[in-house]
Formats: structure tokens, C-alpha cells, sequence
């Protein structure tokens, strides 16, 4: 058992990695060995895990039954090290919670600085770093510089990782993301979280951008889109008032690509600097912001 090597289908053996979080990063060893007693060993293709402040989810793959045994064995190791287990035998709808058998099927992350807490699915996306996550948010406001009449759109918003914060000190925060699963999530977070302000919607920012949601009442936007970036709504923004754009990007090509088209419009590229979001990786975060 290992990580599949880049661009390359052998898998490198490995018994610790010390990027992983704990409980994870010192499990590999013992995973690898409960794996091999399984009795459809071969048949274990991968194993995705997802990690909360105090608690880790072990999701696994497996293109055969389980036996009773083997269902054993993994509520056994759940039990010794303290994760819970998740099995998958088909595609992702087929994902269900094997150990604990009570309790939701949820970890959760804080934002401590906004009295927050995230409730997420193991599948569901989070930043992958909690520490830098929190520091990151935090300068994303910053820039944003809020008041209480600011009305903001968070585009990407995700499960409303940056929405929730931001509804802390604007007028009206507009959520929107195209997984219905996050939105779904997101809005159970503004609930669980008493936040009233914020509007969480589906939304393709890619295609049929003419009746964007919030669009005509906001004066200030954060962008966090995948790595794909953000053309289409730089291109509609770039016709709007908005005097204030926080643009945090995980691929510098497509953010130079969508700063070219604010800054044609009209907005100044203000600020912009990185963020390790991925230590001991060639991939990192970049935030920028510009205004008008």
C-alpha cells in the first residue's frame, strides 16, 4: 500500500508521511497490514480519508462483498485507532458510514476568529490545510474590508468556508456554487451556525451567467474557483459596479488570465501574494485583489 506515483501507474510503498495530519499520517503502516488480511485484498483499489479538528474518516473502495470477516476486521481497526470507516462498493452515491454505526455522517472543522463550525461529509471539499485555511480566510476579509452595508457575492462558495465569516460583519453575504451537495451543506452550516444573512444558491459560473443571483446589489466579491478559474464571471463583473474583487486561486495561469480581464475593465490589481497552502508540493494558493 502506498500513493500512486505522478503521471505514473506504479503505486510507492511508503510506511509515514509527515504531510498527512495525525492520526493518518502514523496509520499507513498498520492500514497496510489489516488490508492485507482481507479476504478480497486485490480487490481494494483505493482509500480516501477526510479529516476534521479531532476526527479522521477512512473511506474504502471495494469492488467485491465484504465478508463477515473482513467487515470485522475493519471495525476492529476503527475501533483500536480511532477512525471512522466508510465503505463504497459502487459509485460515489453508494458511500455509507460502517463504523461508527450512530452518529452522523459528518466531521467538523472551526474557524475559532468567527465562532464557526463546519459540519462536512468525508467527500465533501474542504481545504485541505486547517492552519493555513484559517489564516487564509482571515486575510480574504482583510481585504475585503467589510462594514456592515457591504453586500457580497462569494462565488465558488463551497460548504461557505469563506461566506459564514464574511456574513459575521457584512449586510448580506450571496453563496453561489454549482454541487447541490455543498450548497445543501452550506446552508445546514448557516443554520447549525445562527447565521441569518446569507443566501446560498445553484449556480453554474460557468454558463447562463445573465441572472446571477445577488448580482445587482453587491459591491464586493470573493472568487475561489477551481483550477479552471473564474472567465465567465471576471467577464460579467468586468460590466458590473462592483468596486471590490478578492480573487484566491489555486492555478497562477487562469488567475493572470482573469486579471487581465478585470483589469481591462477598469479595476487595479492592488495586491497579490502566495499562500503554502500545499507544503513539500509544487502547488500553492495565490490571492489578489483589485479595485476599482
Amino acid at each position: 500500500m502506498g500513493f500512486r506515483e505522478k503521471k505514473k501507474p506504479y503505486i510507492a510503498e511508503i510506511d509515514v508521511c509527515h504531510v498527512l495530519r495525525e492520526p493518518v499520517s502514523s496509520l499507513l503502516e498498520s492500514l497496510s497490514r489489516m488490508i492485507e488480511k482481507l479476504s478480497i485484498v486485490r480487490s481494494v483499489p483505493q482509500i480516501e480519508f477526510a479529516m476534521g479538528d479531532t476526527e479522521a474518516a477512512l473511506v474504502f473502495r471495494h469492488m467485491e462483498e465484504l465478508s463477515i470477516e473482513d467487515k470485522a476486521l475493519l471495525k476492529k481497526f476503527g475501533e483500536e485507532e480511532g477512525v471512522h470507516i466508510y465503505l463504497q462498493p459502487g459509485g460515489p452515491s453508494s458511500i455509507h458510514k460502517f463504523y461508527p454505526e450512530t452518529g452522523l455522517d459528518r466531521l467538523i472543522y472551526s474557524l475559532p476568529d468567527y465562532d464557526l463550525n463546519f459540519s462536512f461529509h468525508p467527500l465533501d471539499f474542504t481545504q485541505v490545510n486547517p492552519a493555513i485555511n484559517r489564516k487564509m480566510v482571515n486575510l480574504a476579509l482583510s481585504l475585503l474590508e467589510l462594514t456592515e452595508s457591504d453586500n457580497v457575492l462569494d462565488a465558488f462558495c463551497g460548504i461557505g468556508n469563506f461566506s459564514l465569516a464574511i456574513a459575521r460583519s457584512a449586510q448580506t453575504v450571496f453563496g453561489l456554487e454549482n454541487s447541490e451537495t455543498s450548497i445543501e451543506r452550506a446552508r445546514e452550516n448557516a443554520d447549525a451556525n445562527g447565521i441569518s444573512n446569507s443566501r446560498f444558491e445553484i449556480v453554474d459560473l460557468f454558463v447562463g451567467l445573465n441572472d446571477l443571483p445577488g448580482i445587482d446589489v453587491v459591491n464586493k466579491v470573493l472568487v475561489d474557483p477551481p483550477r479552471t478559474g473564474a472567465l465567465e464571471l471576471c467577464e460579467k463583473l468586468a460590466s458590473t459596479d462592483v468596486e471590490r474583487v478578492v480573487y484566491v486561486s489555486c492555478n497562477p495561469k487562469t488567475l493572470a488570465r482573469d486579471a487581465q480581464i478585470l483589469v481591462r475593465s477598469g479595476f487595479q490589481l492592488r495586491q497579490l501574494g502566495i499562500i503554502d497552502m500545499f507544503p513539500h508540493t509544487t502547488h500553492f494558493e495565490s490571492i489578489a485583489l483589485f479595485t476599482r
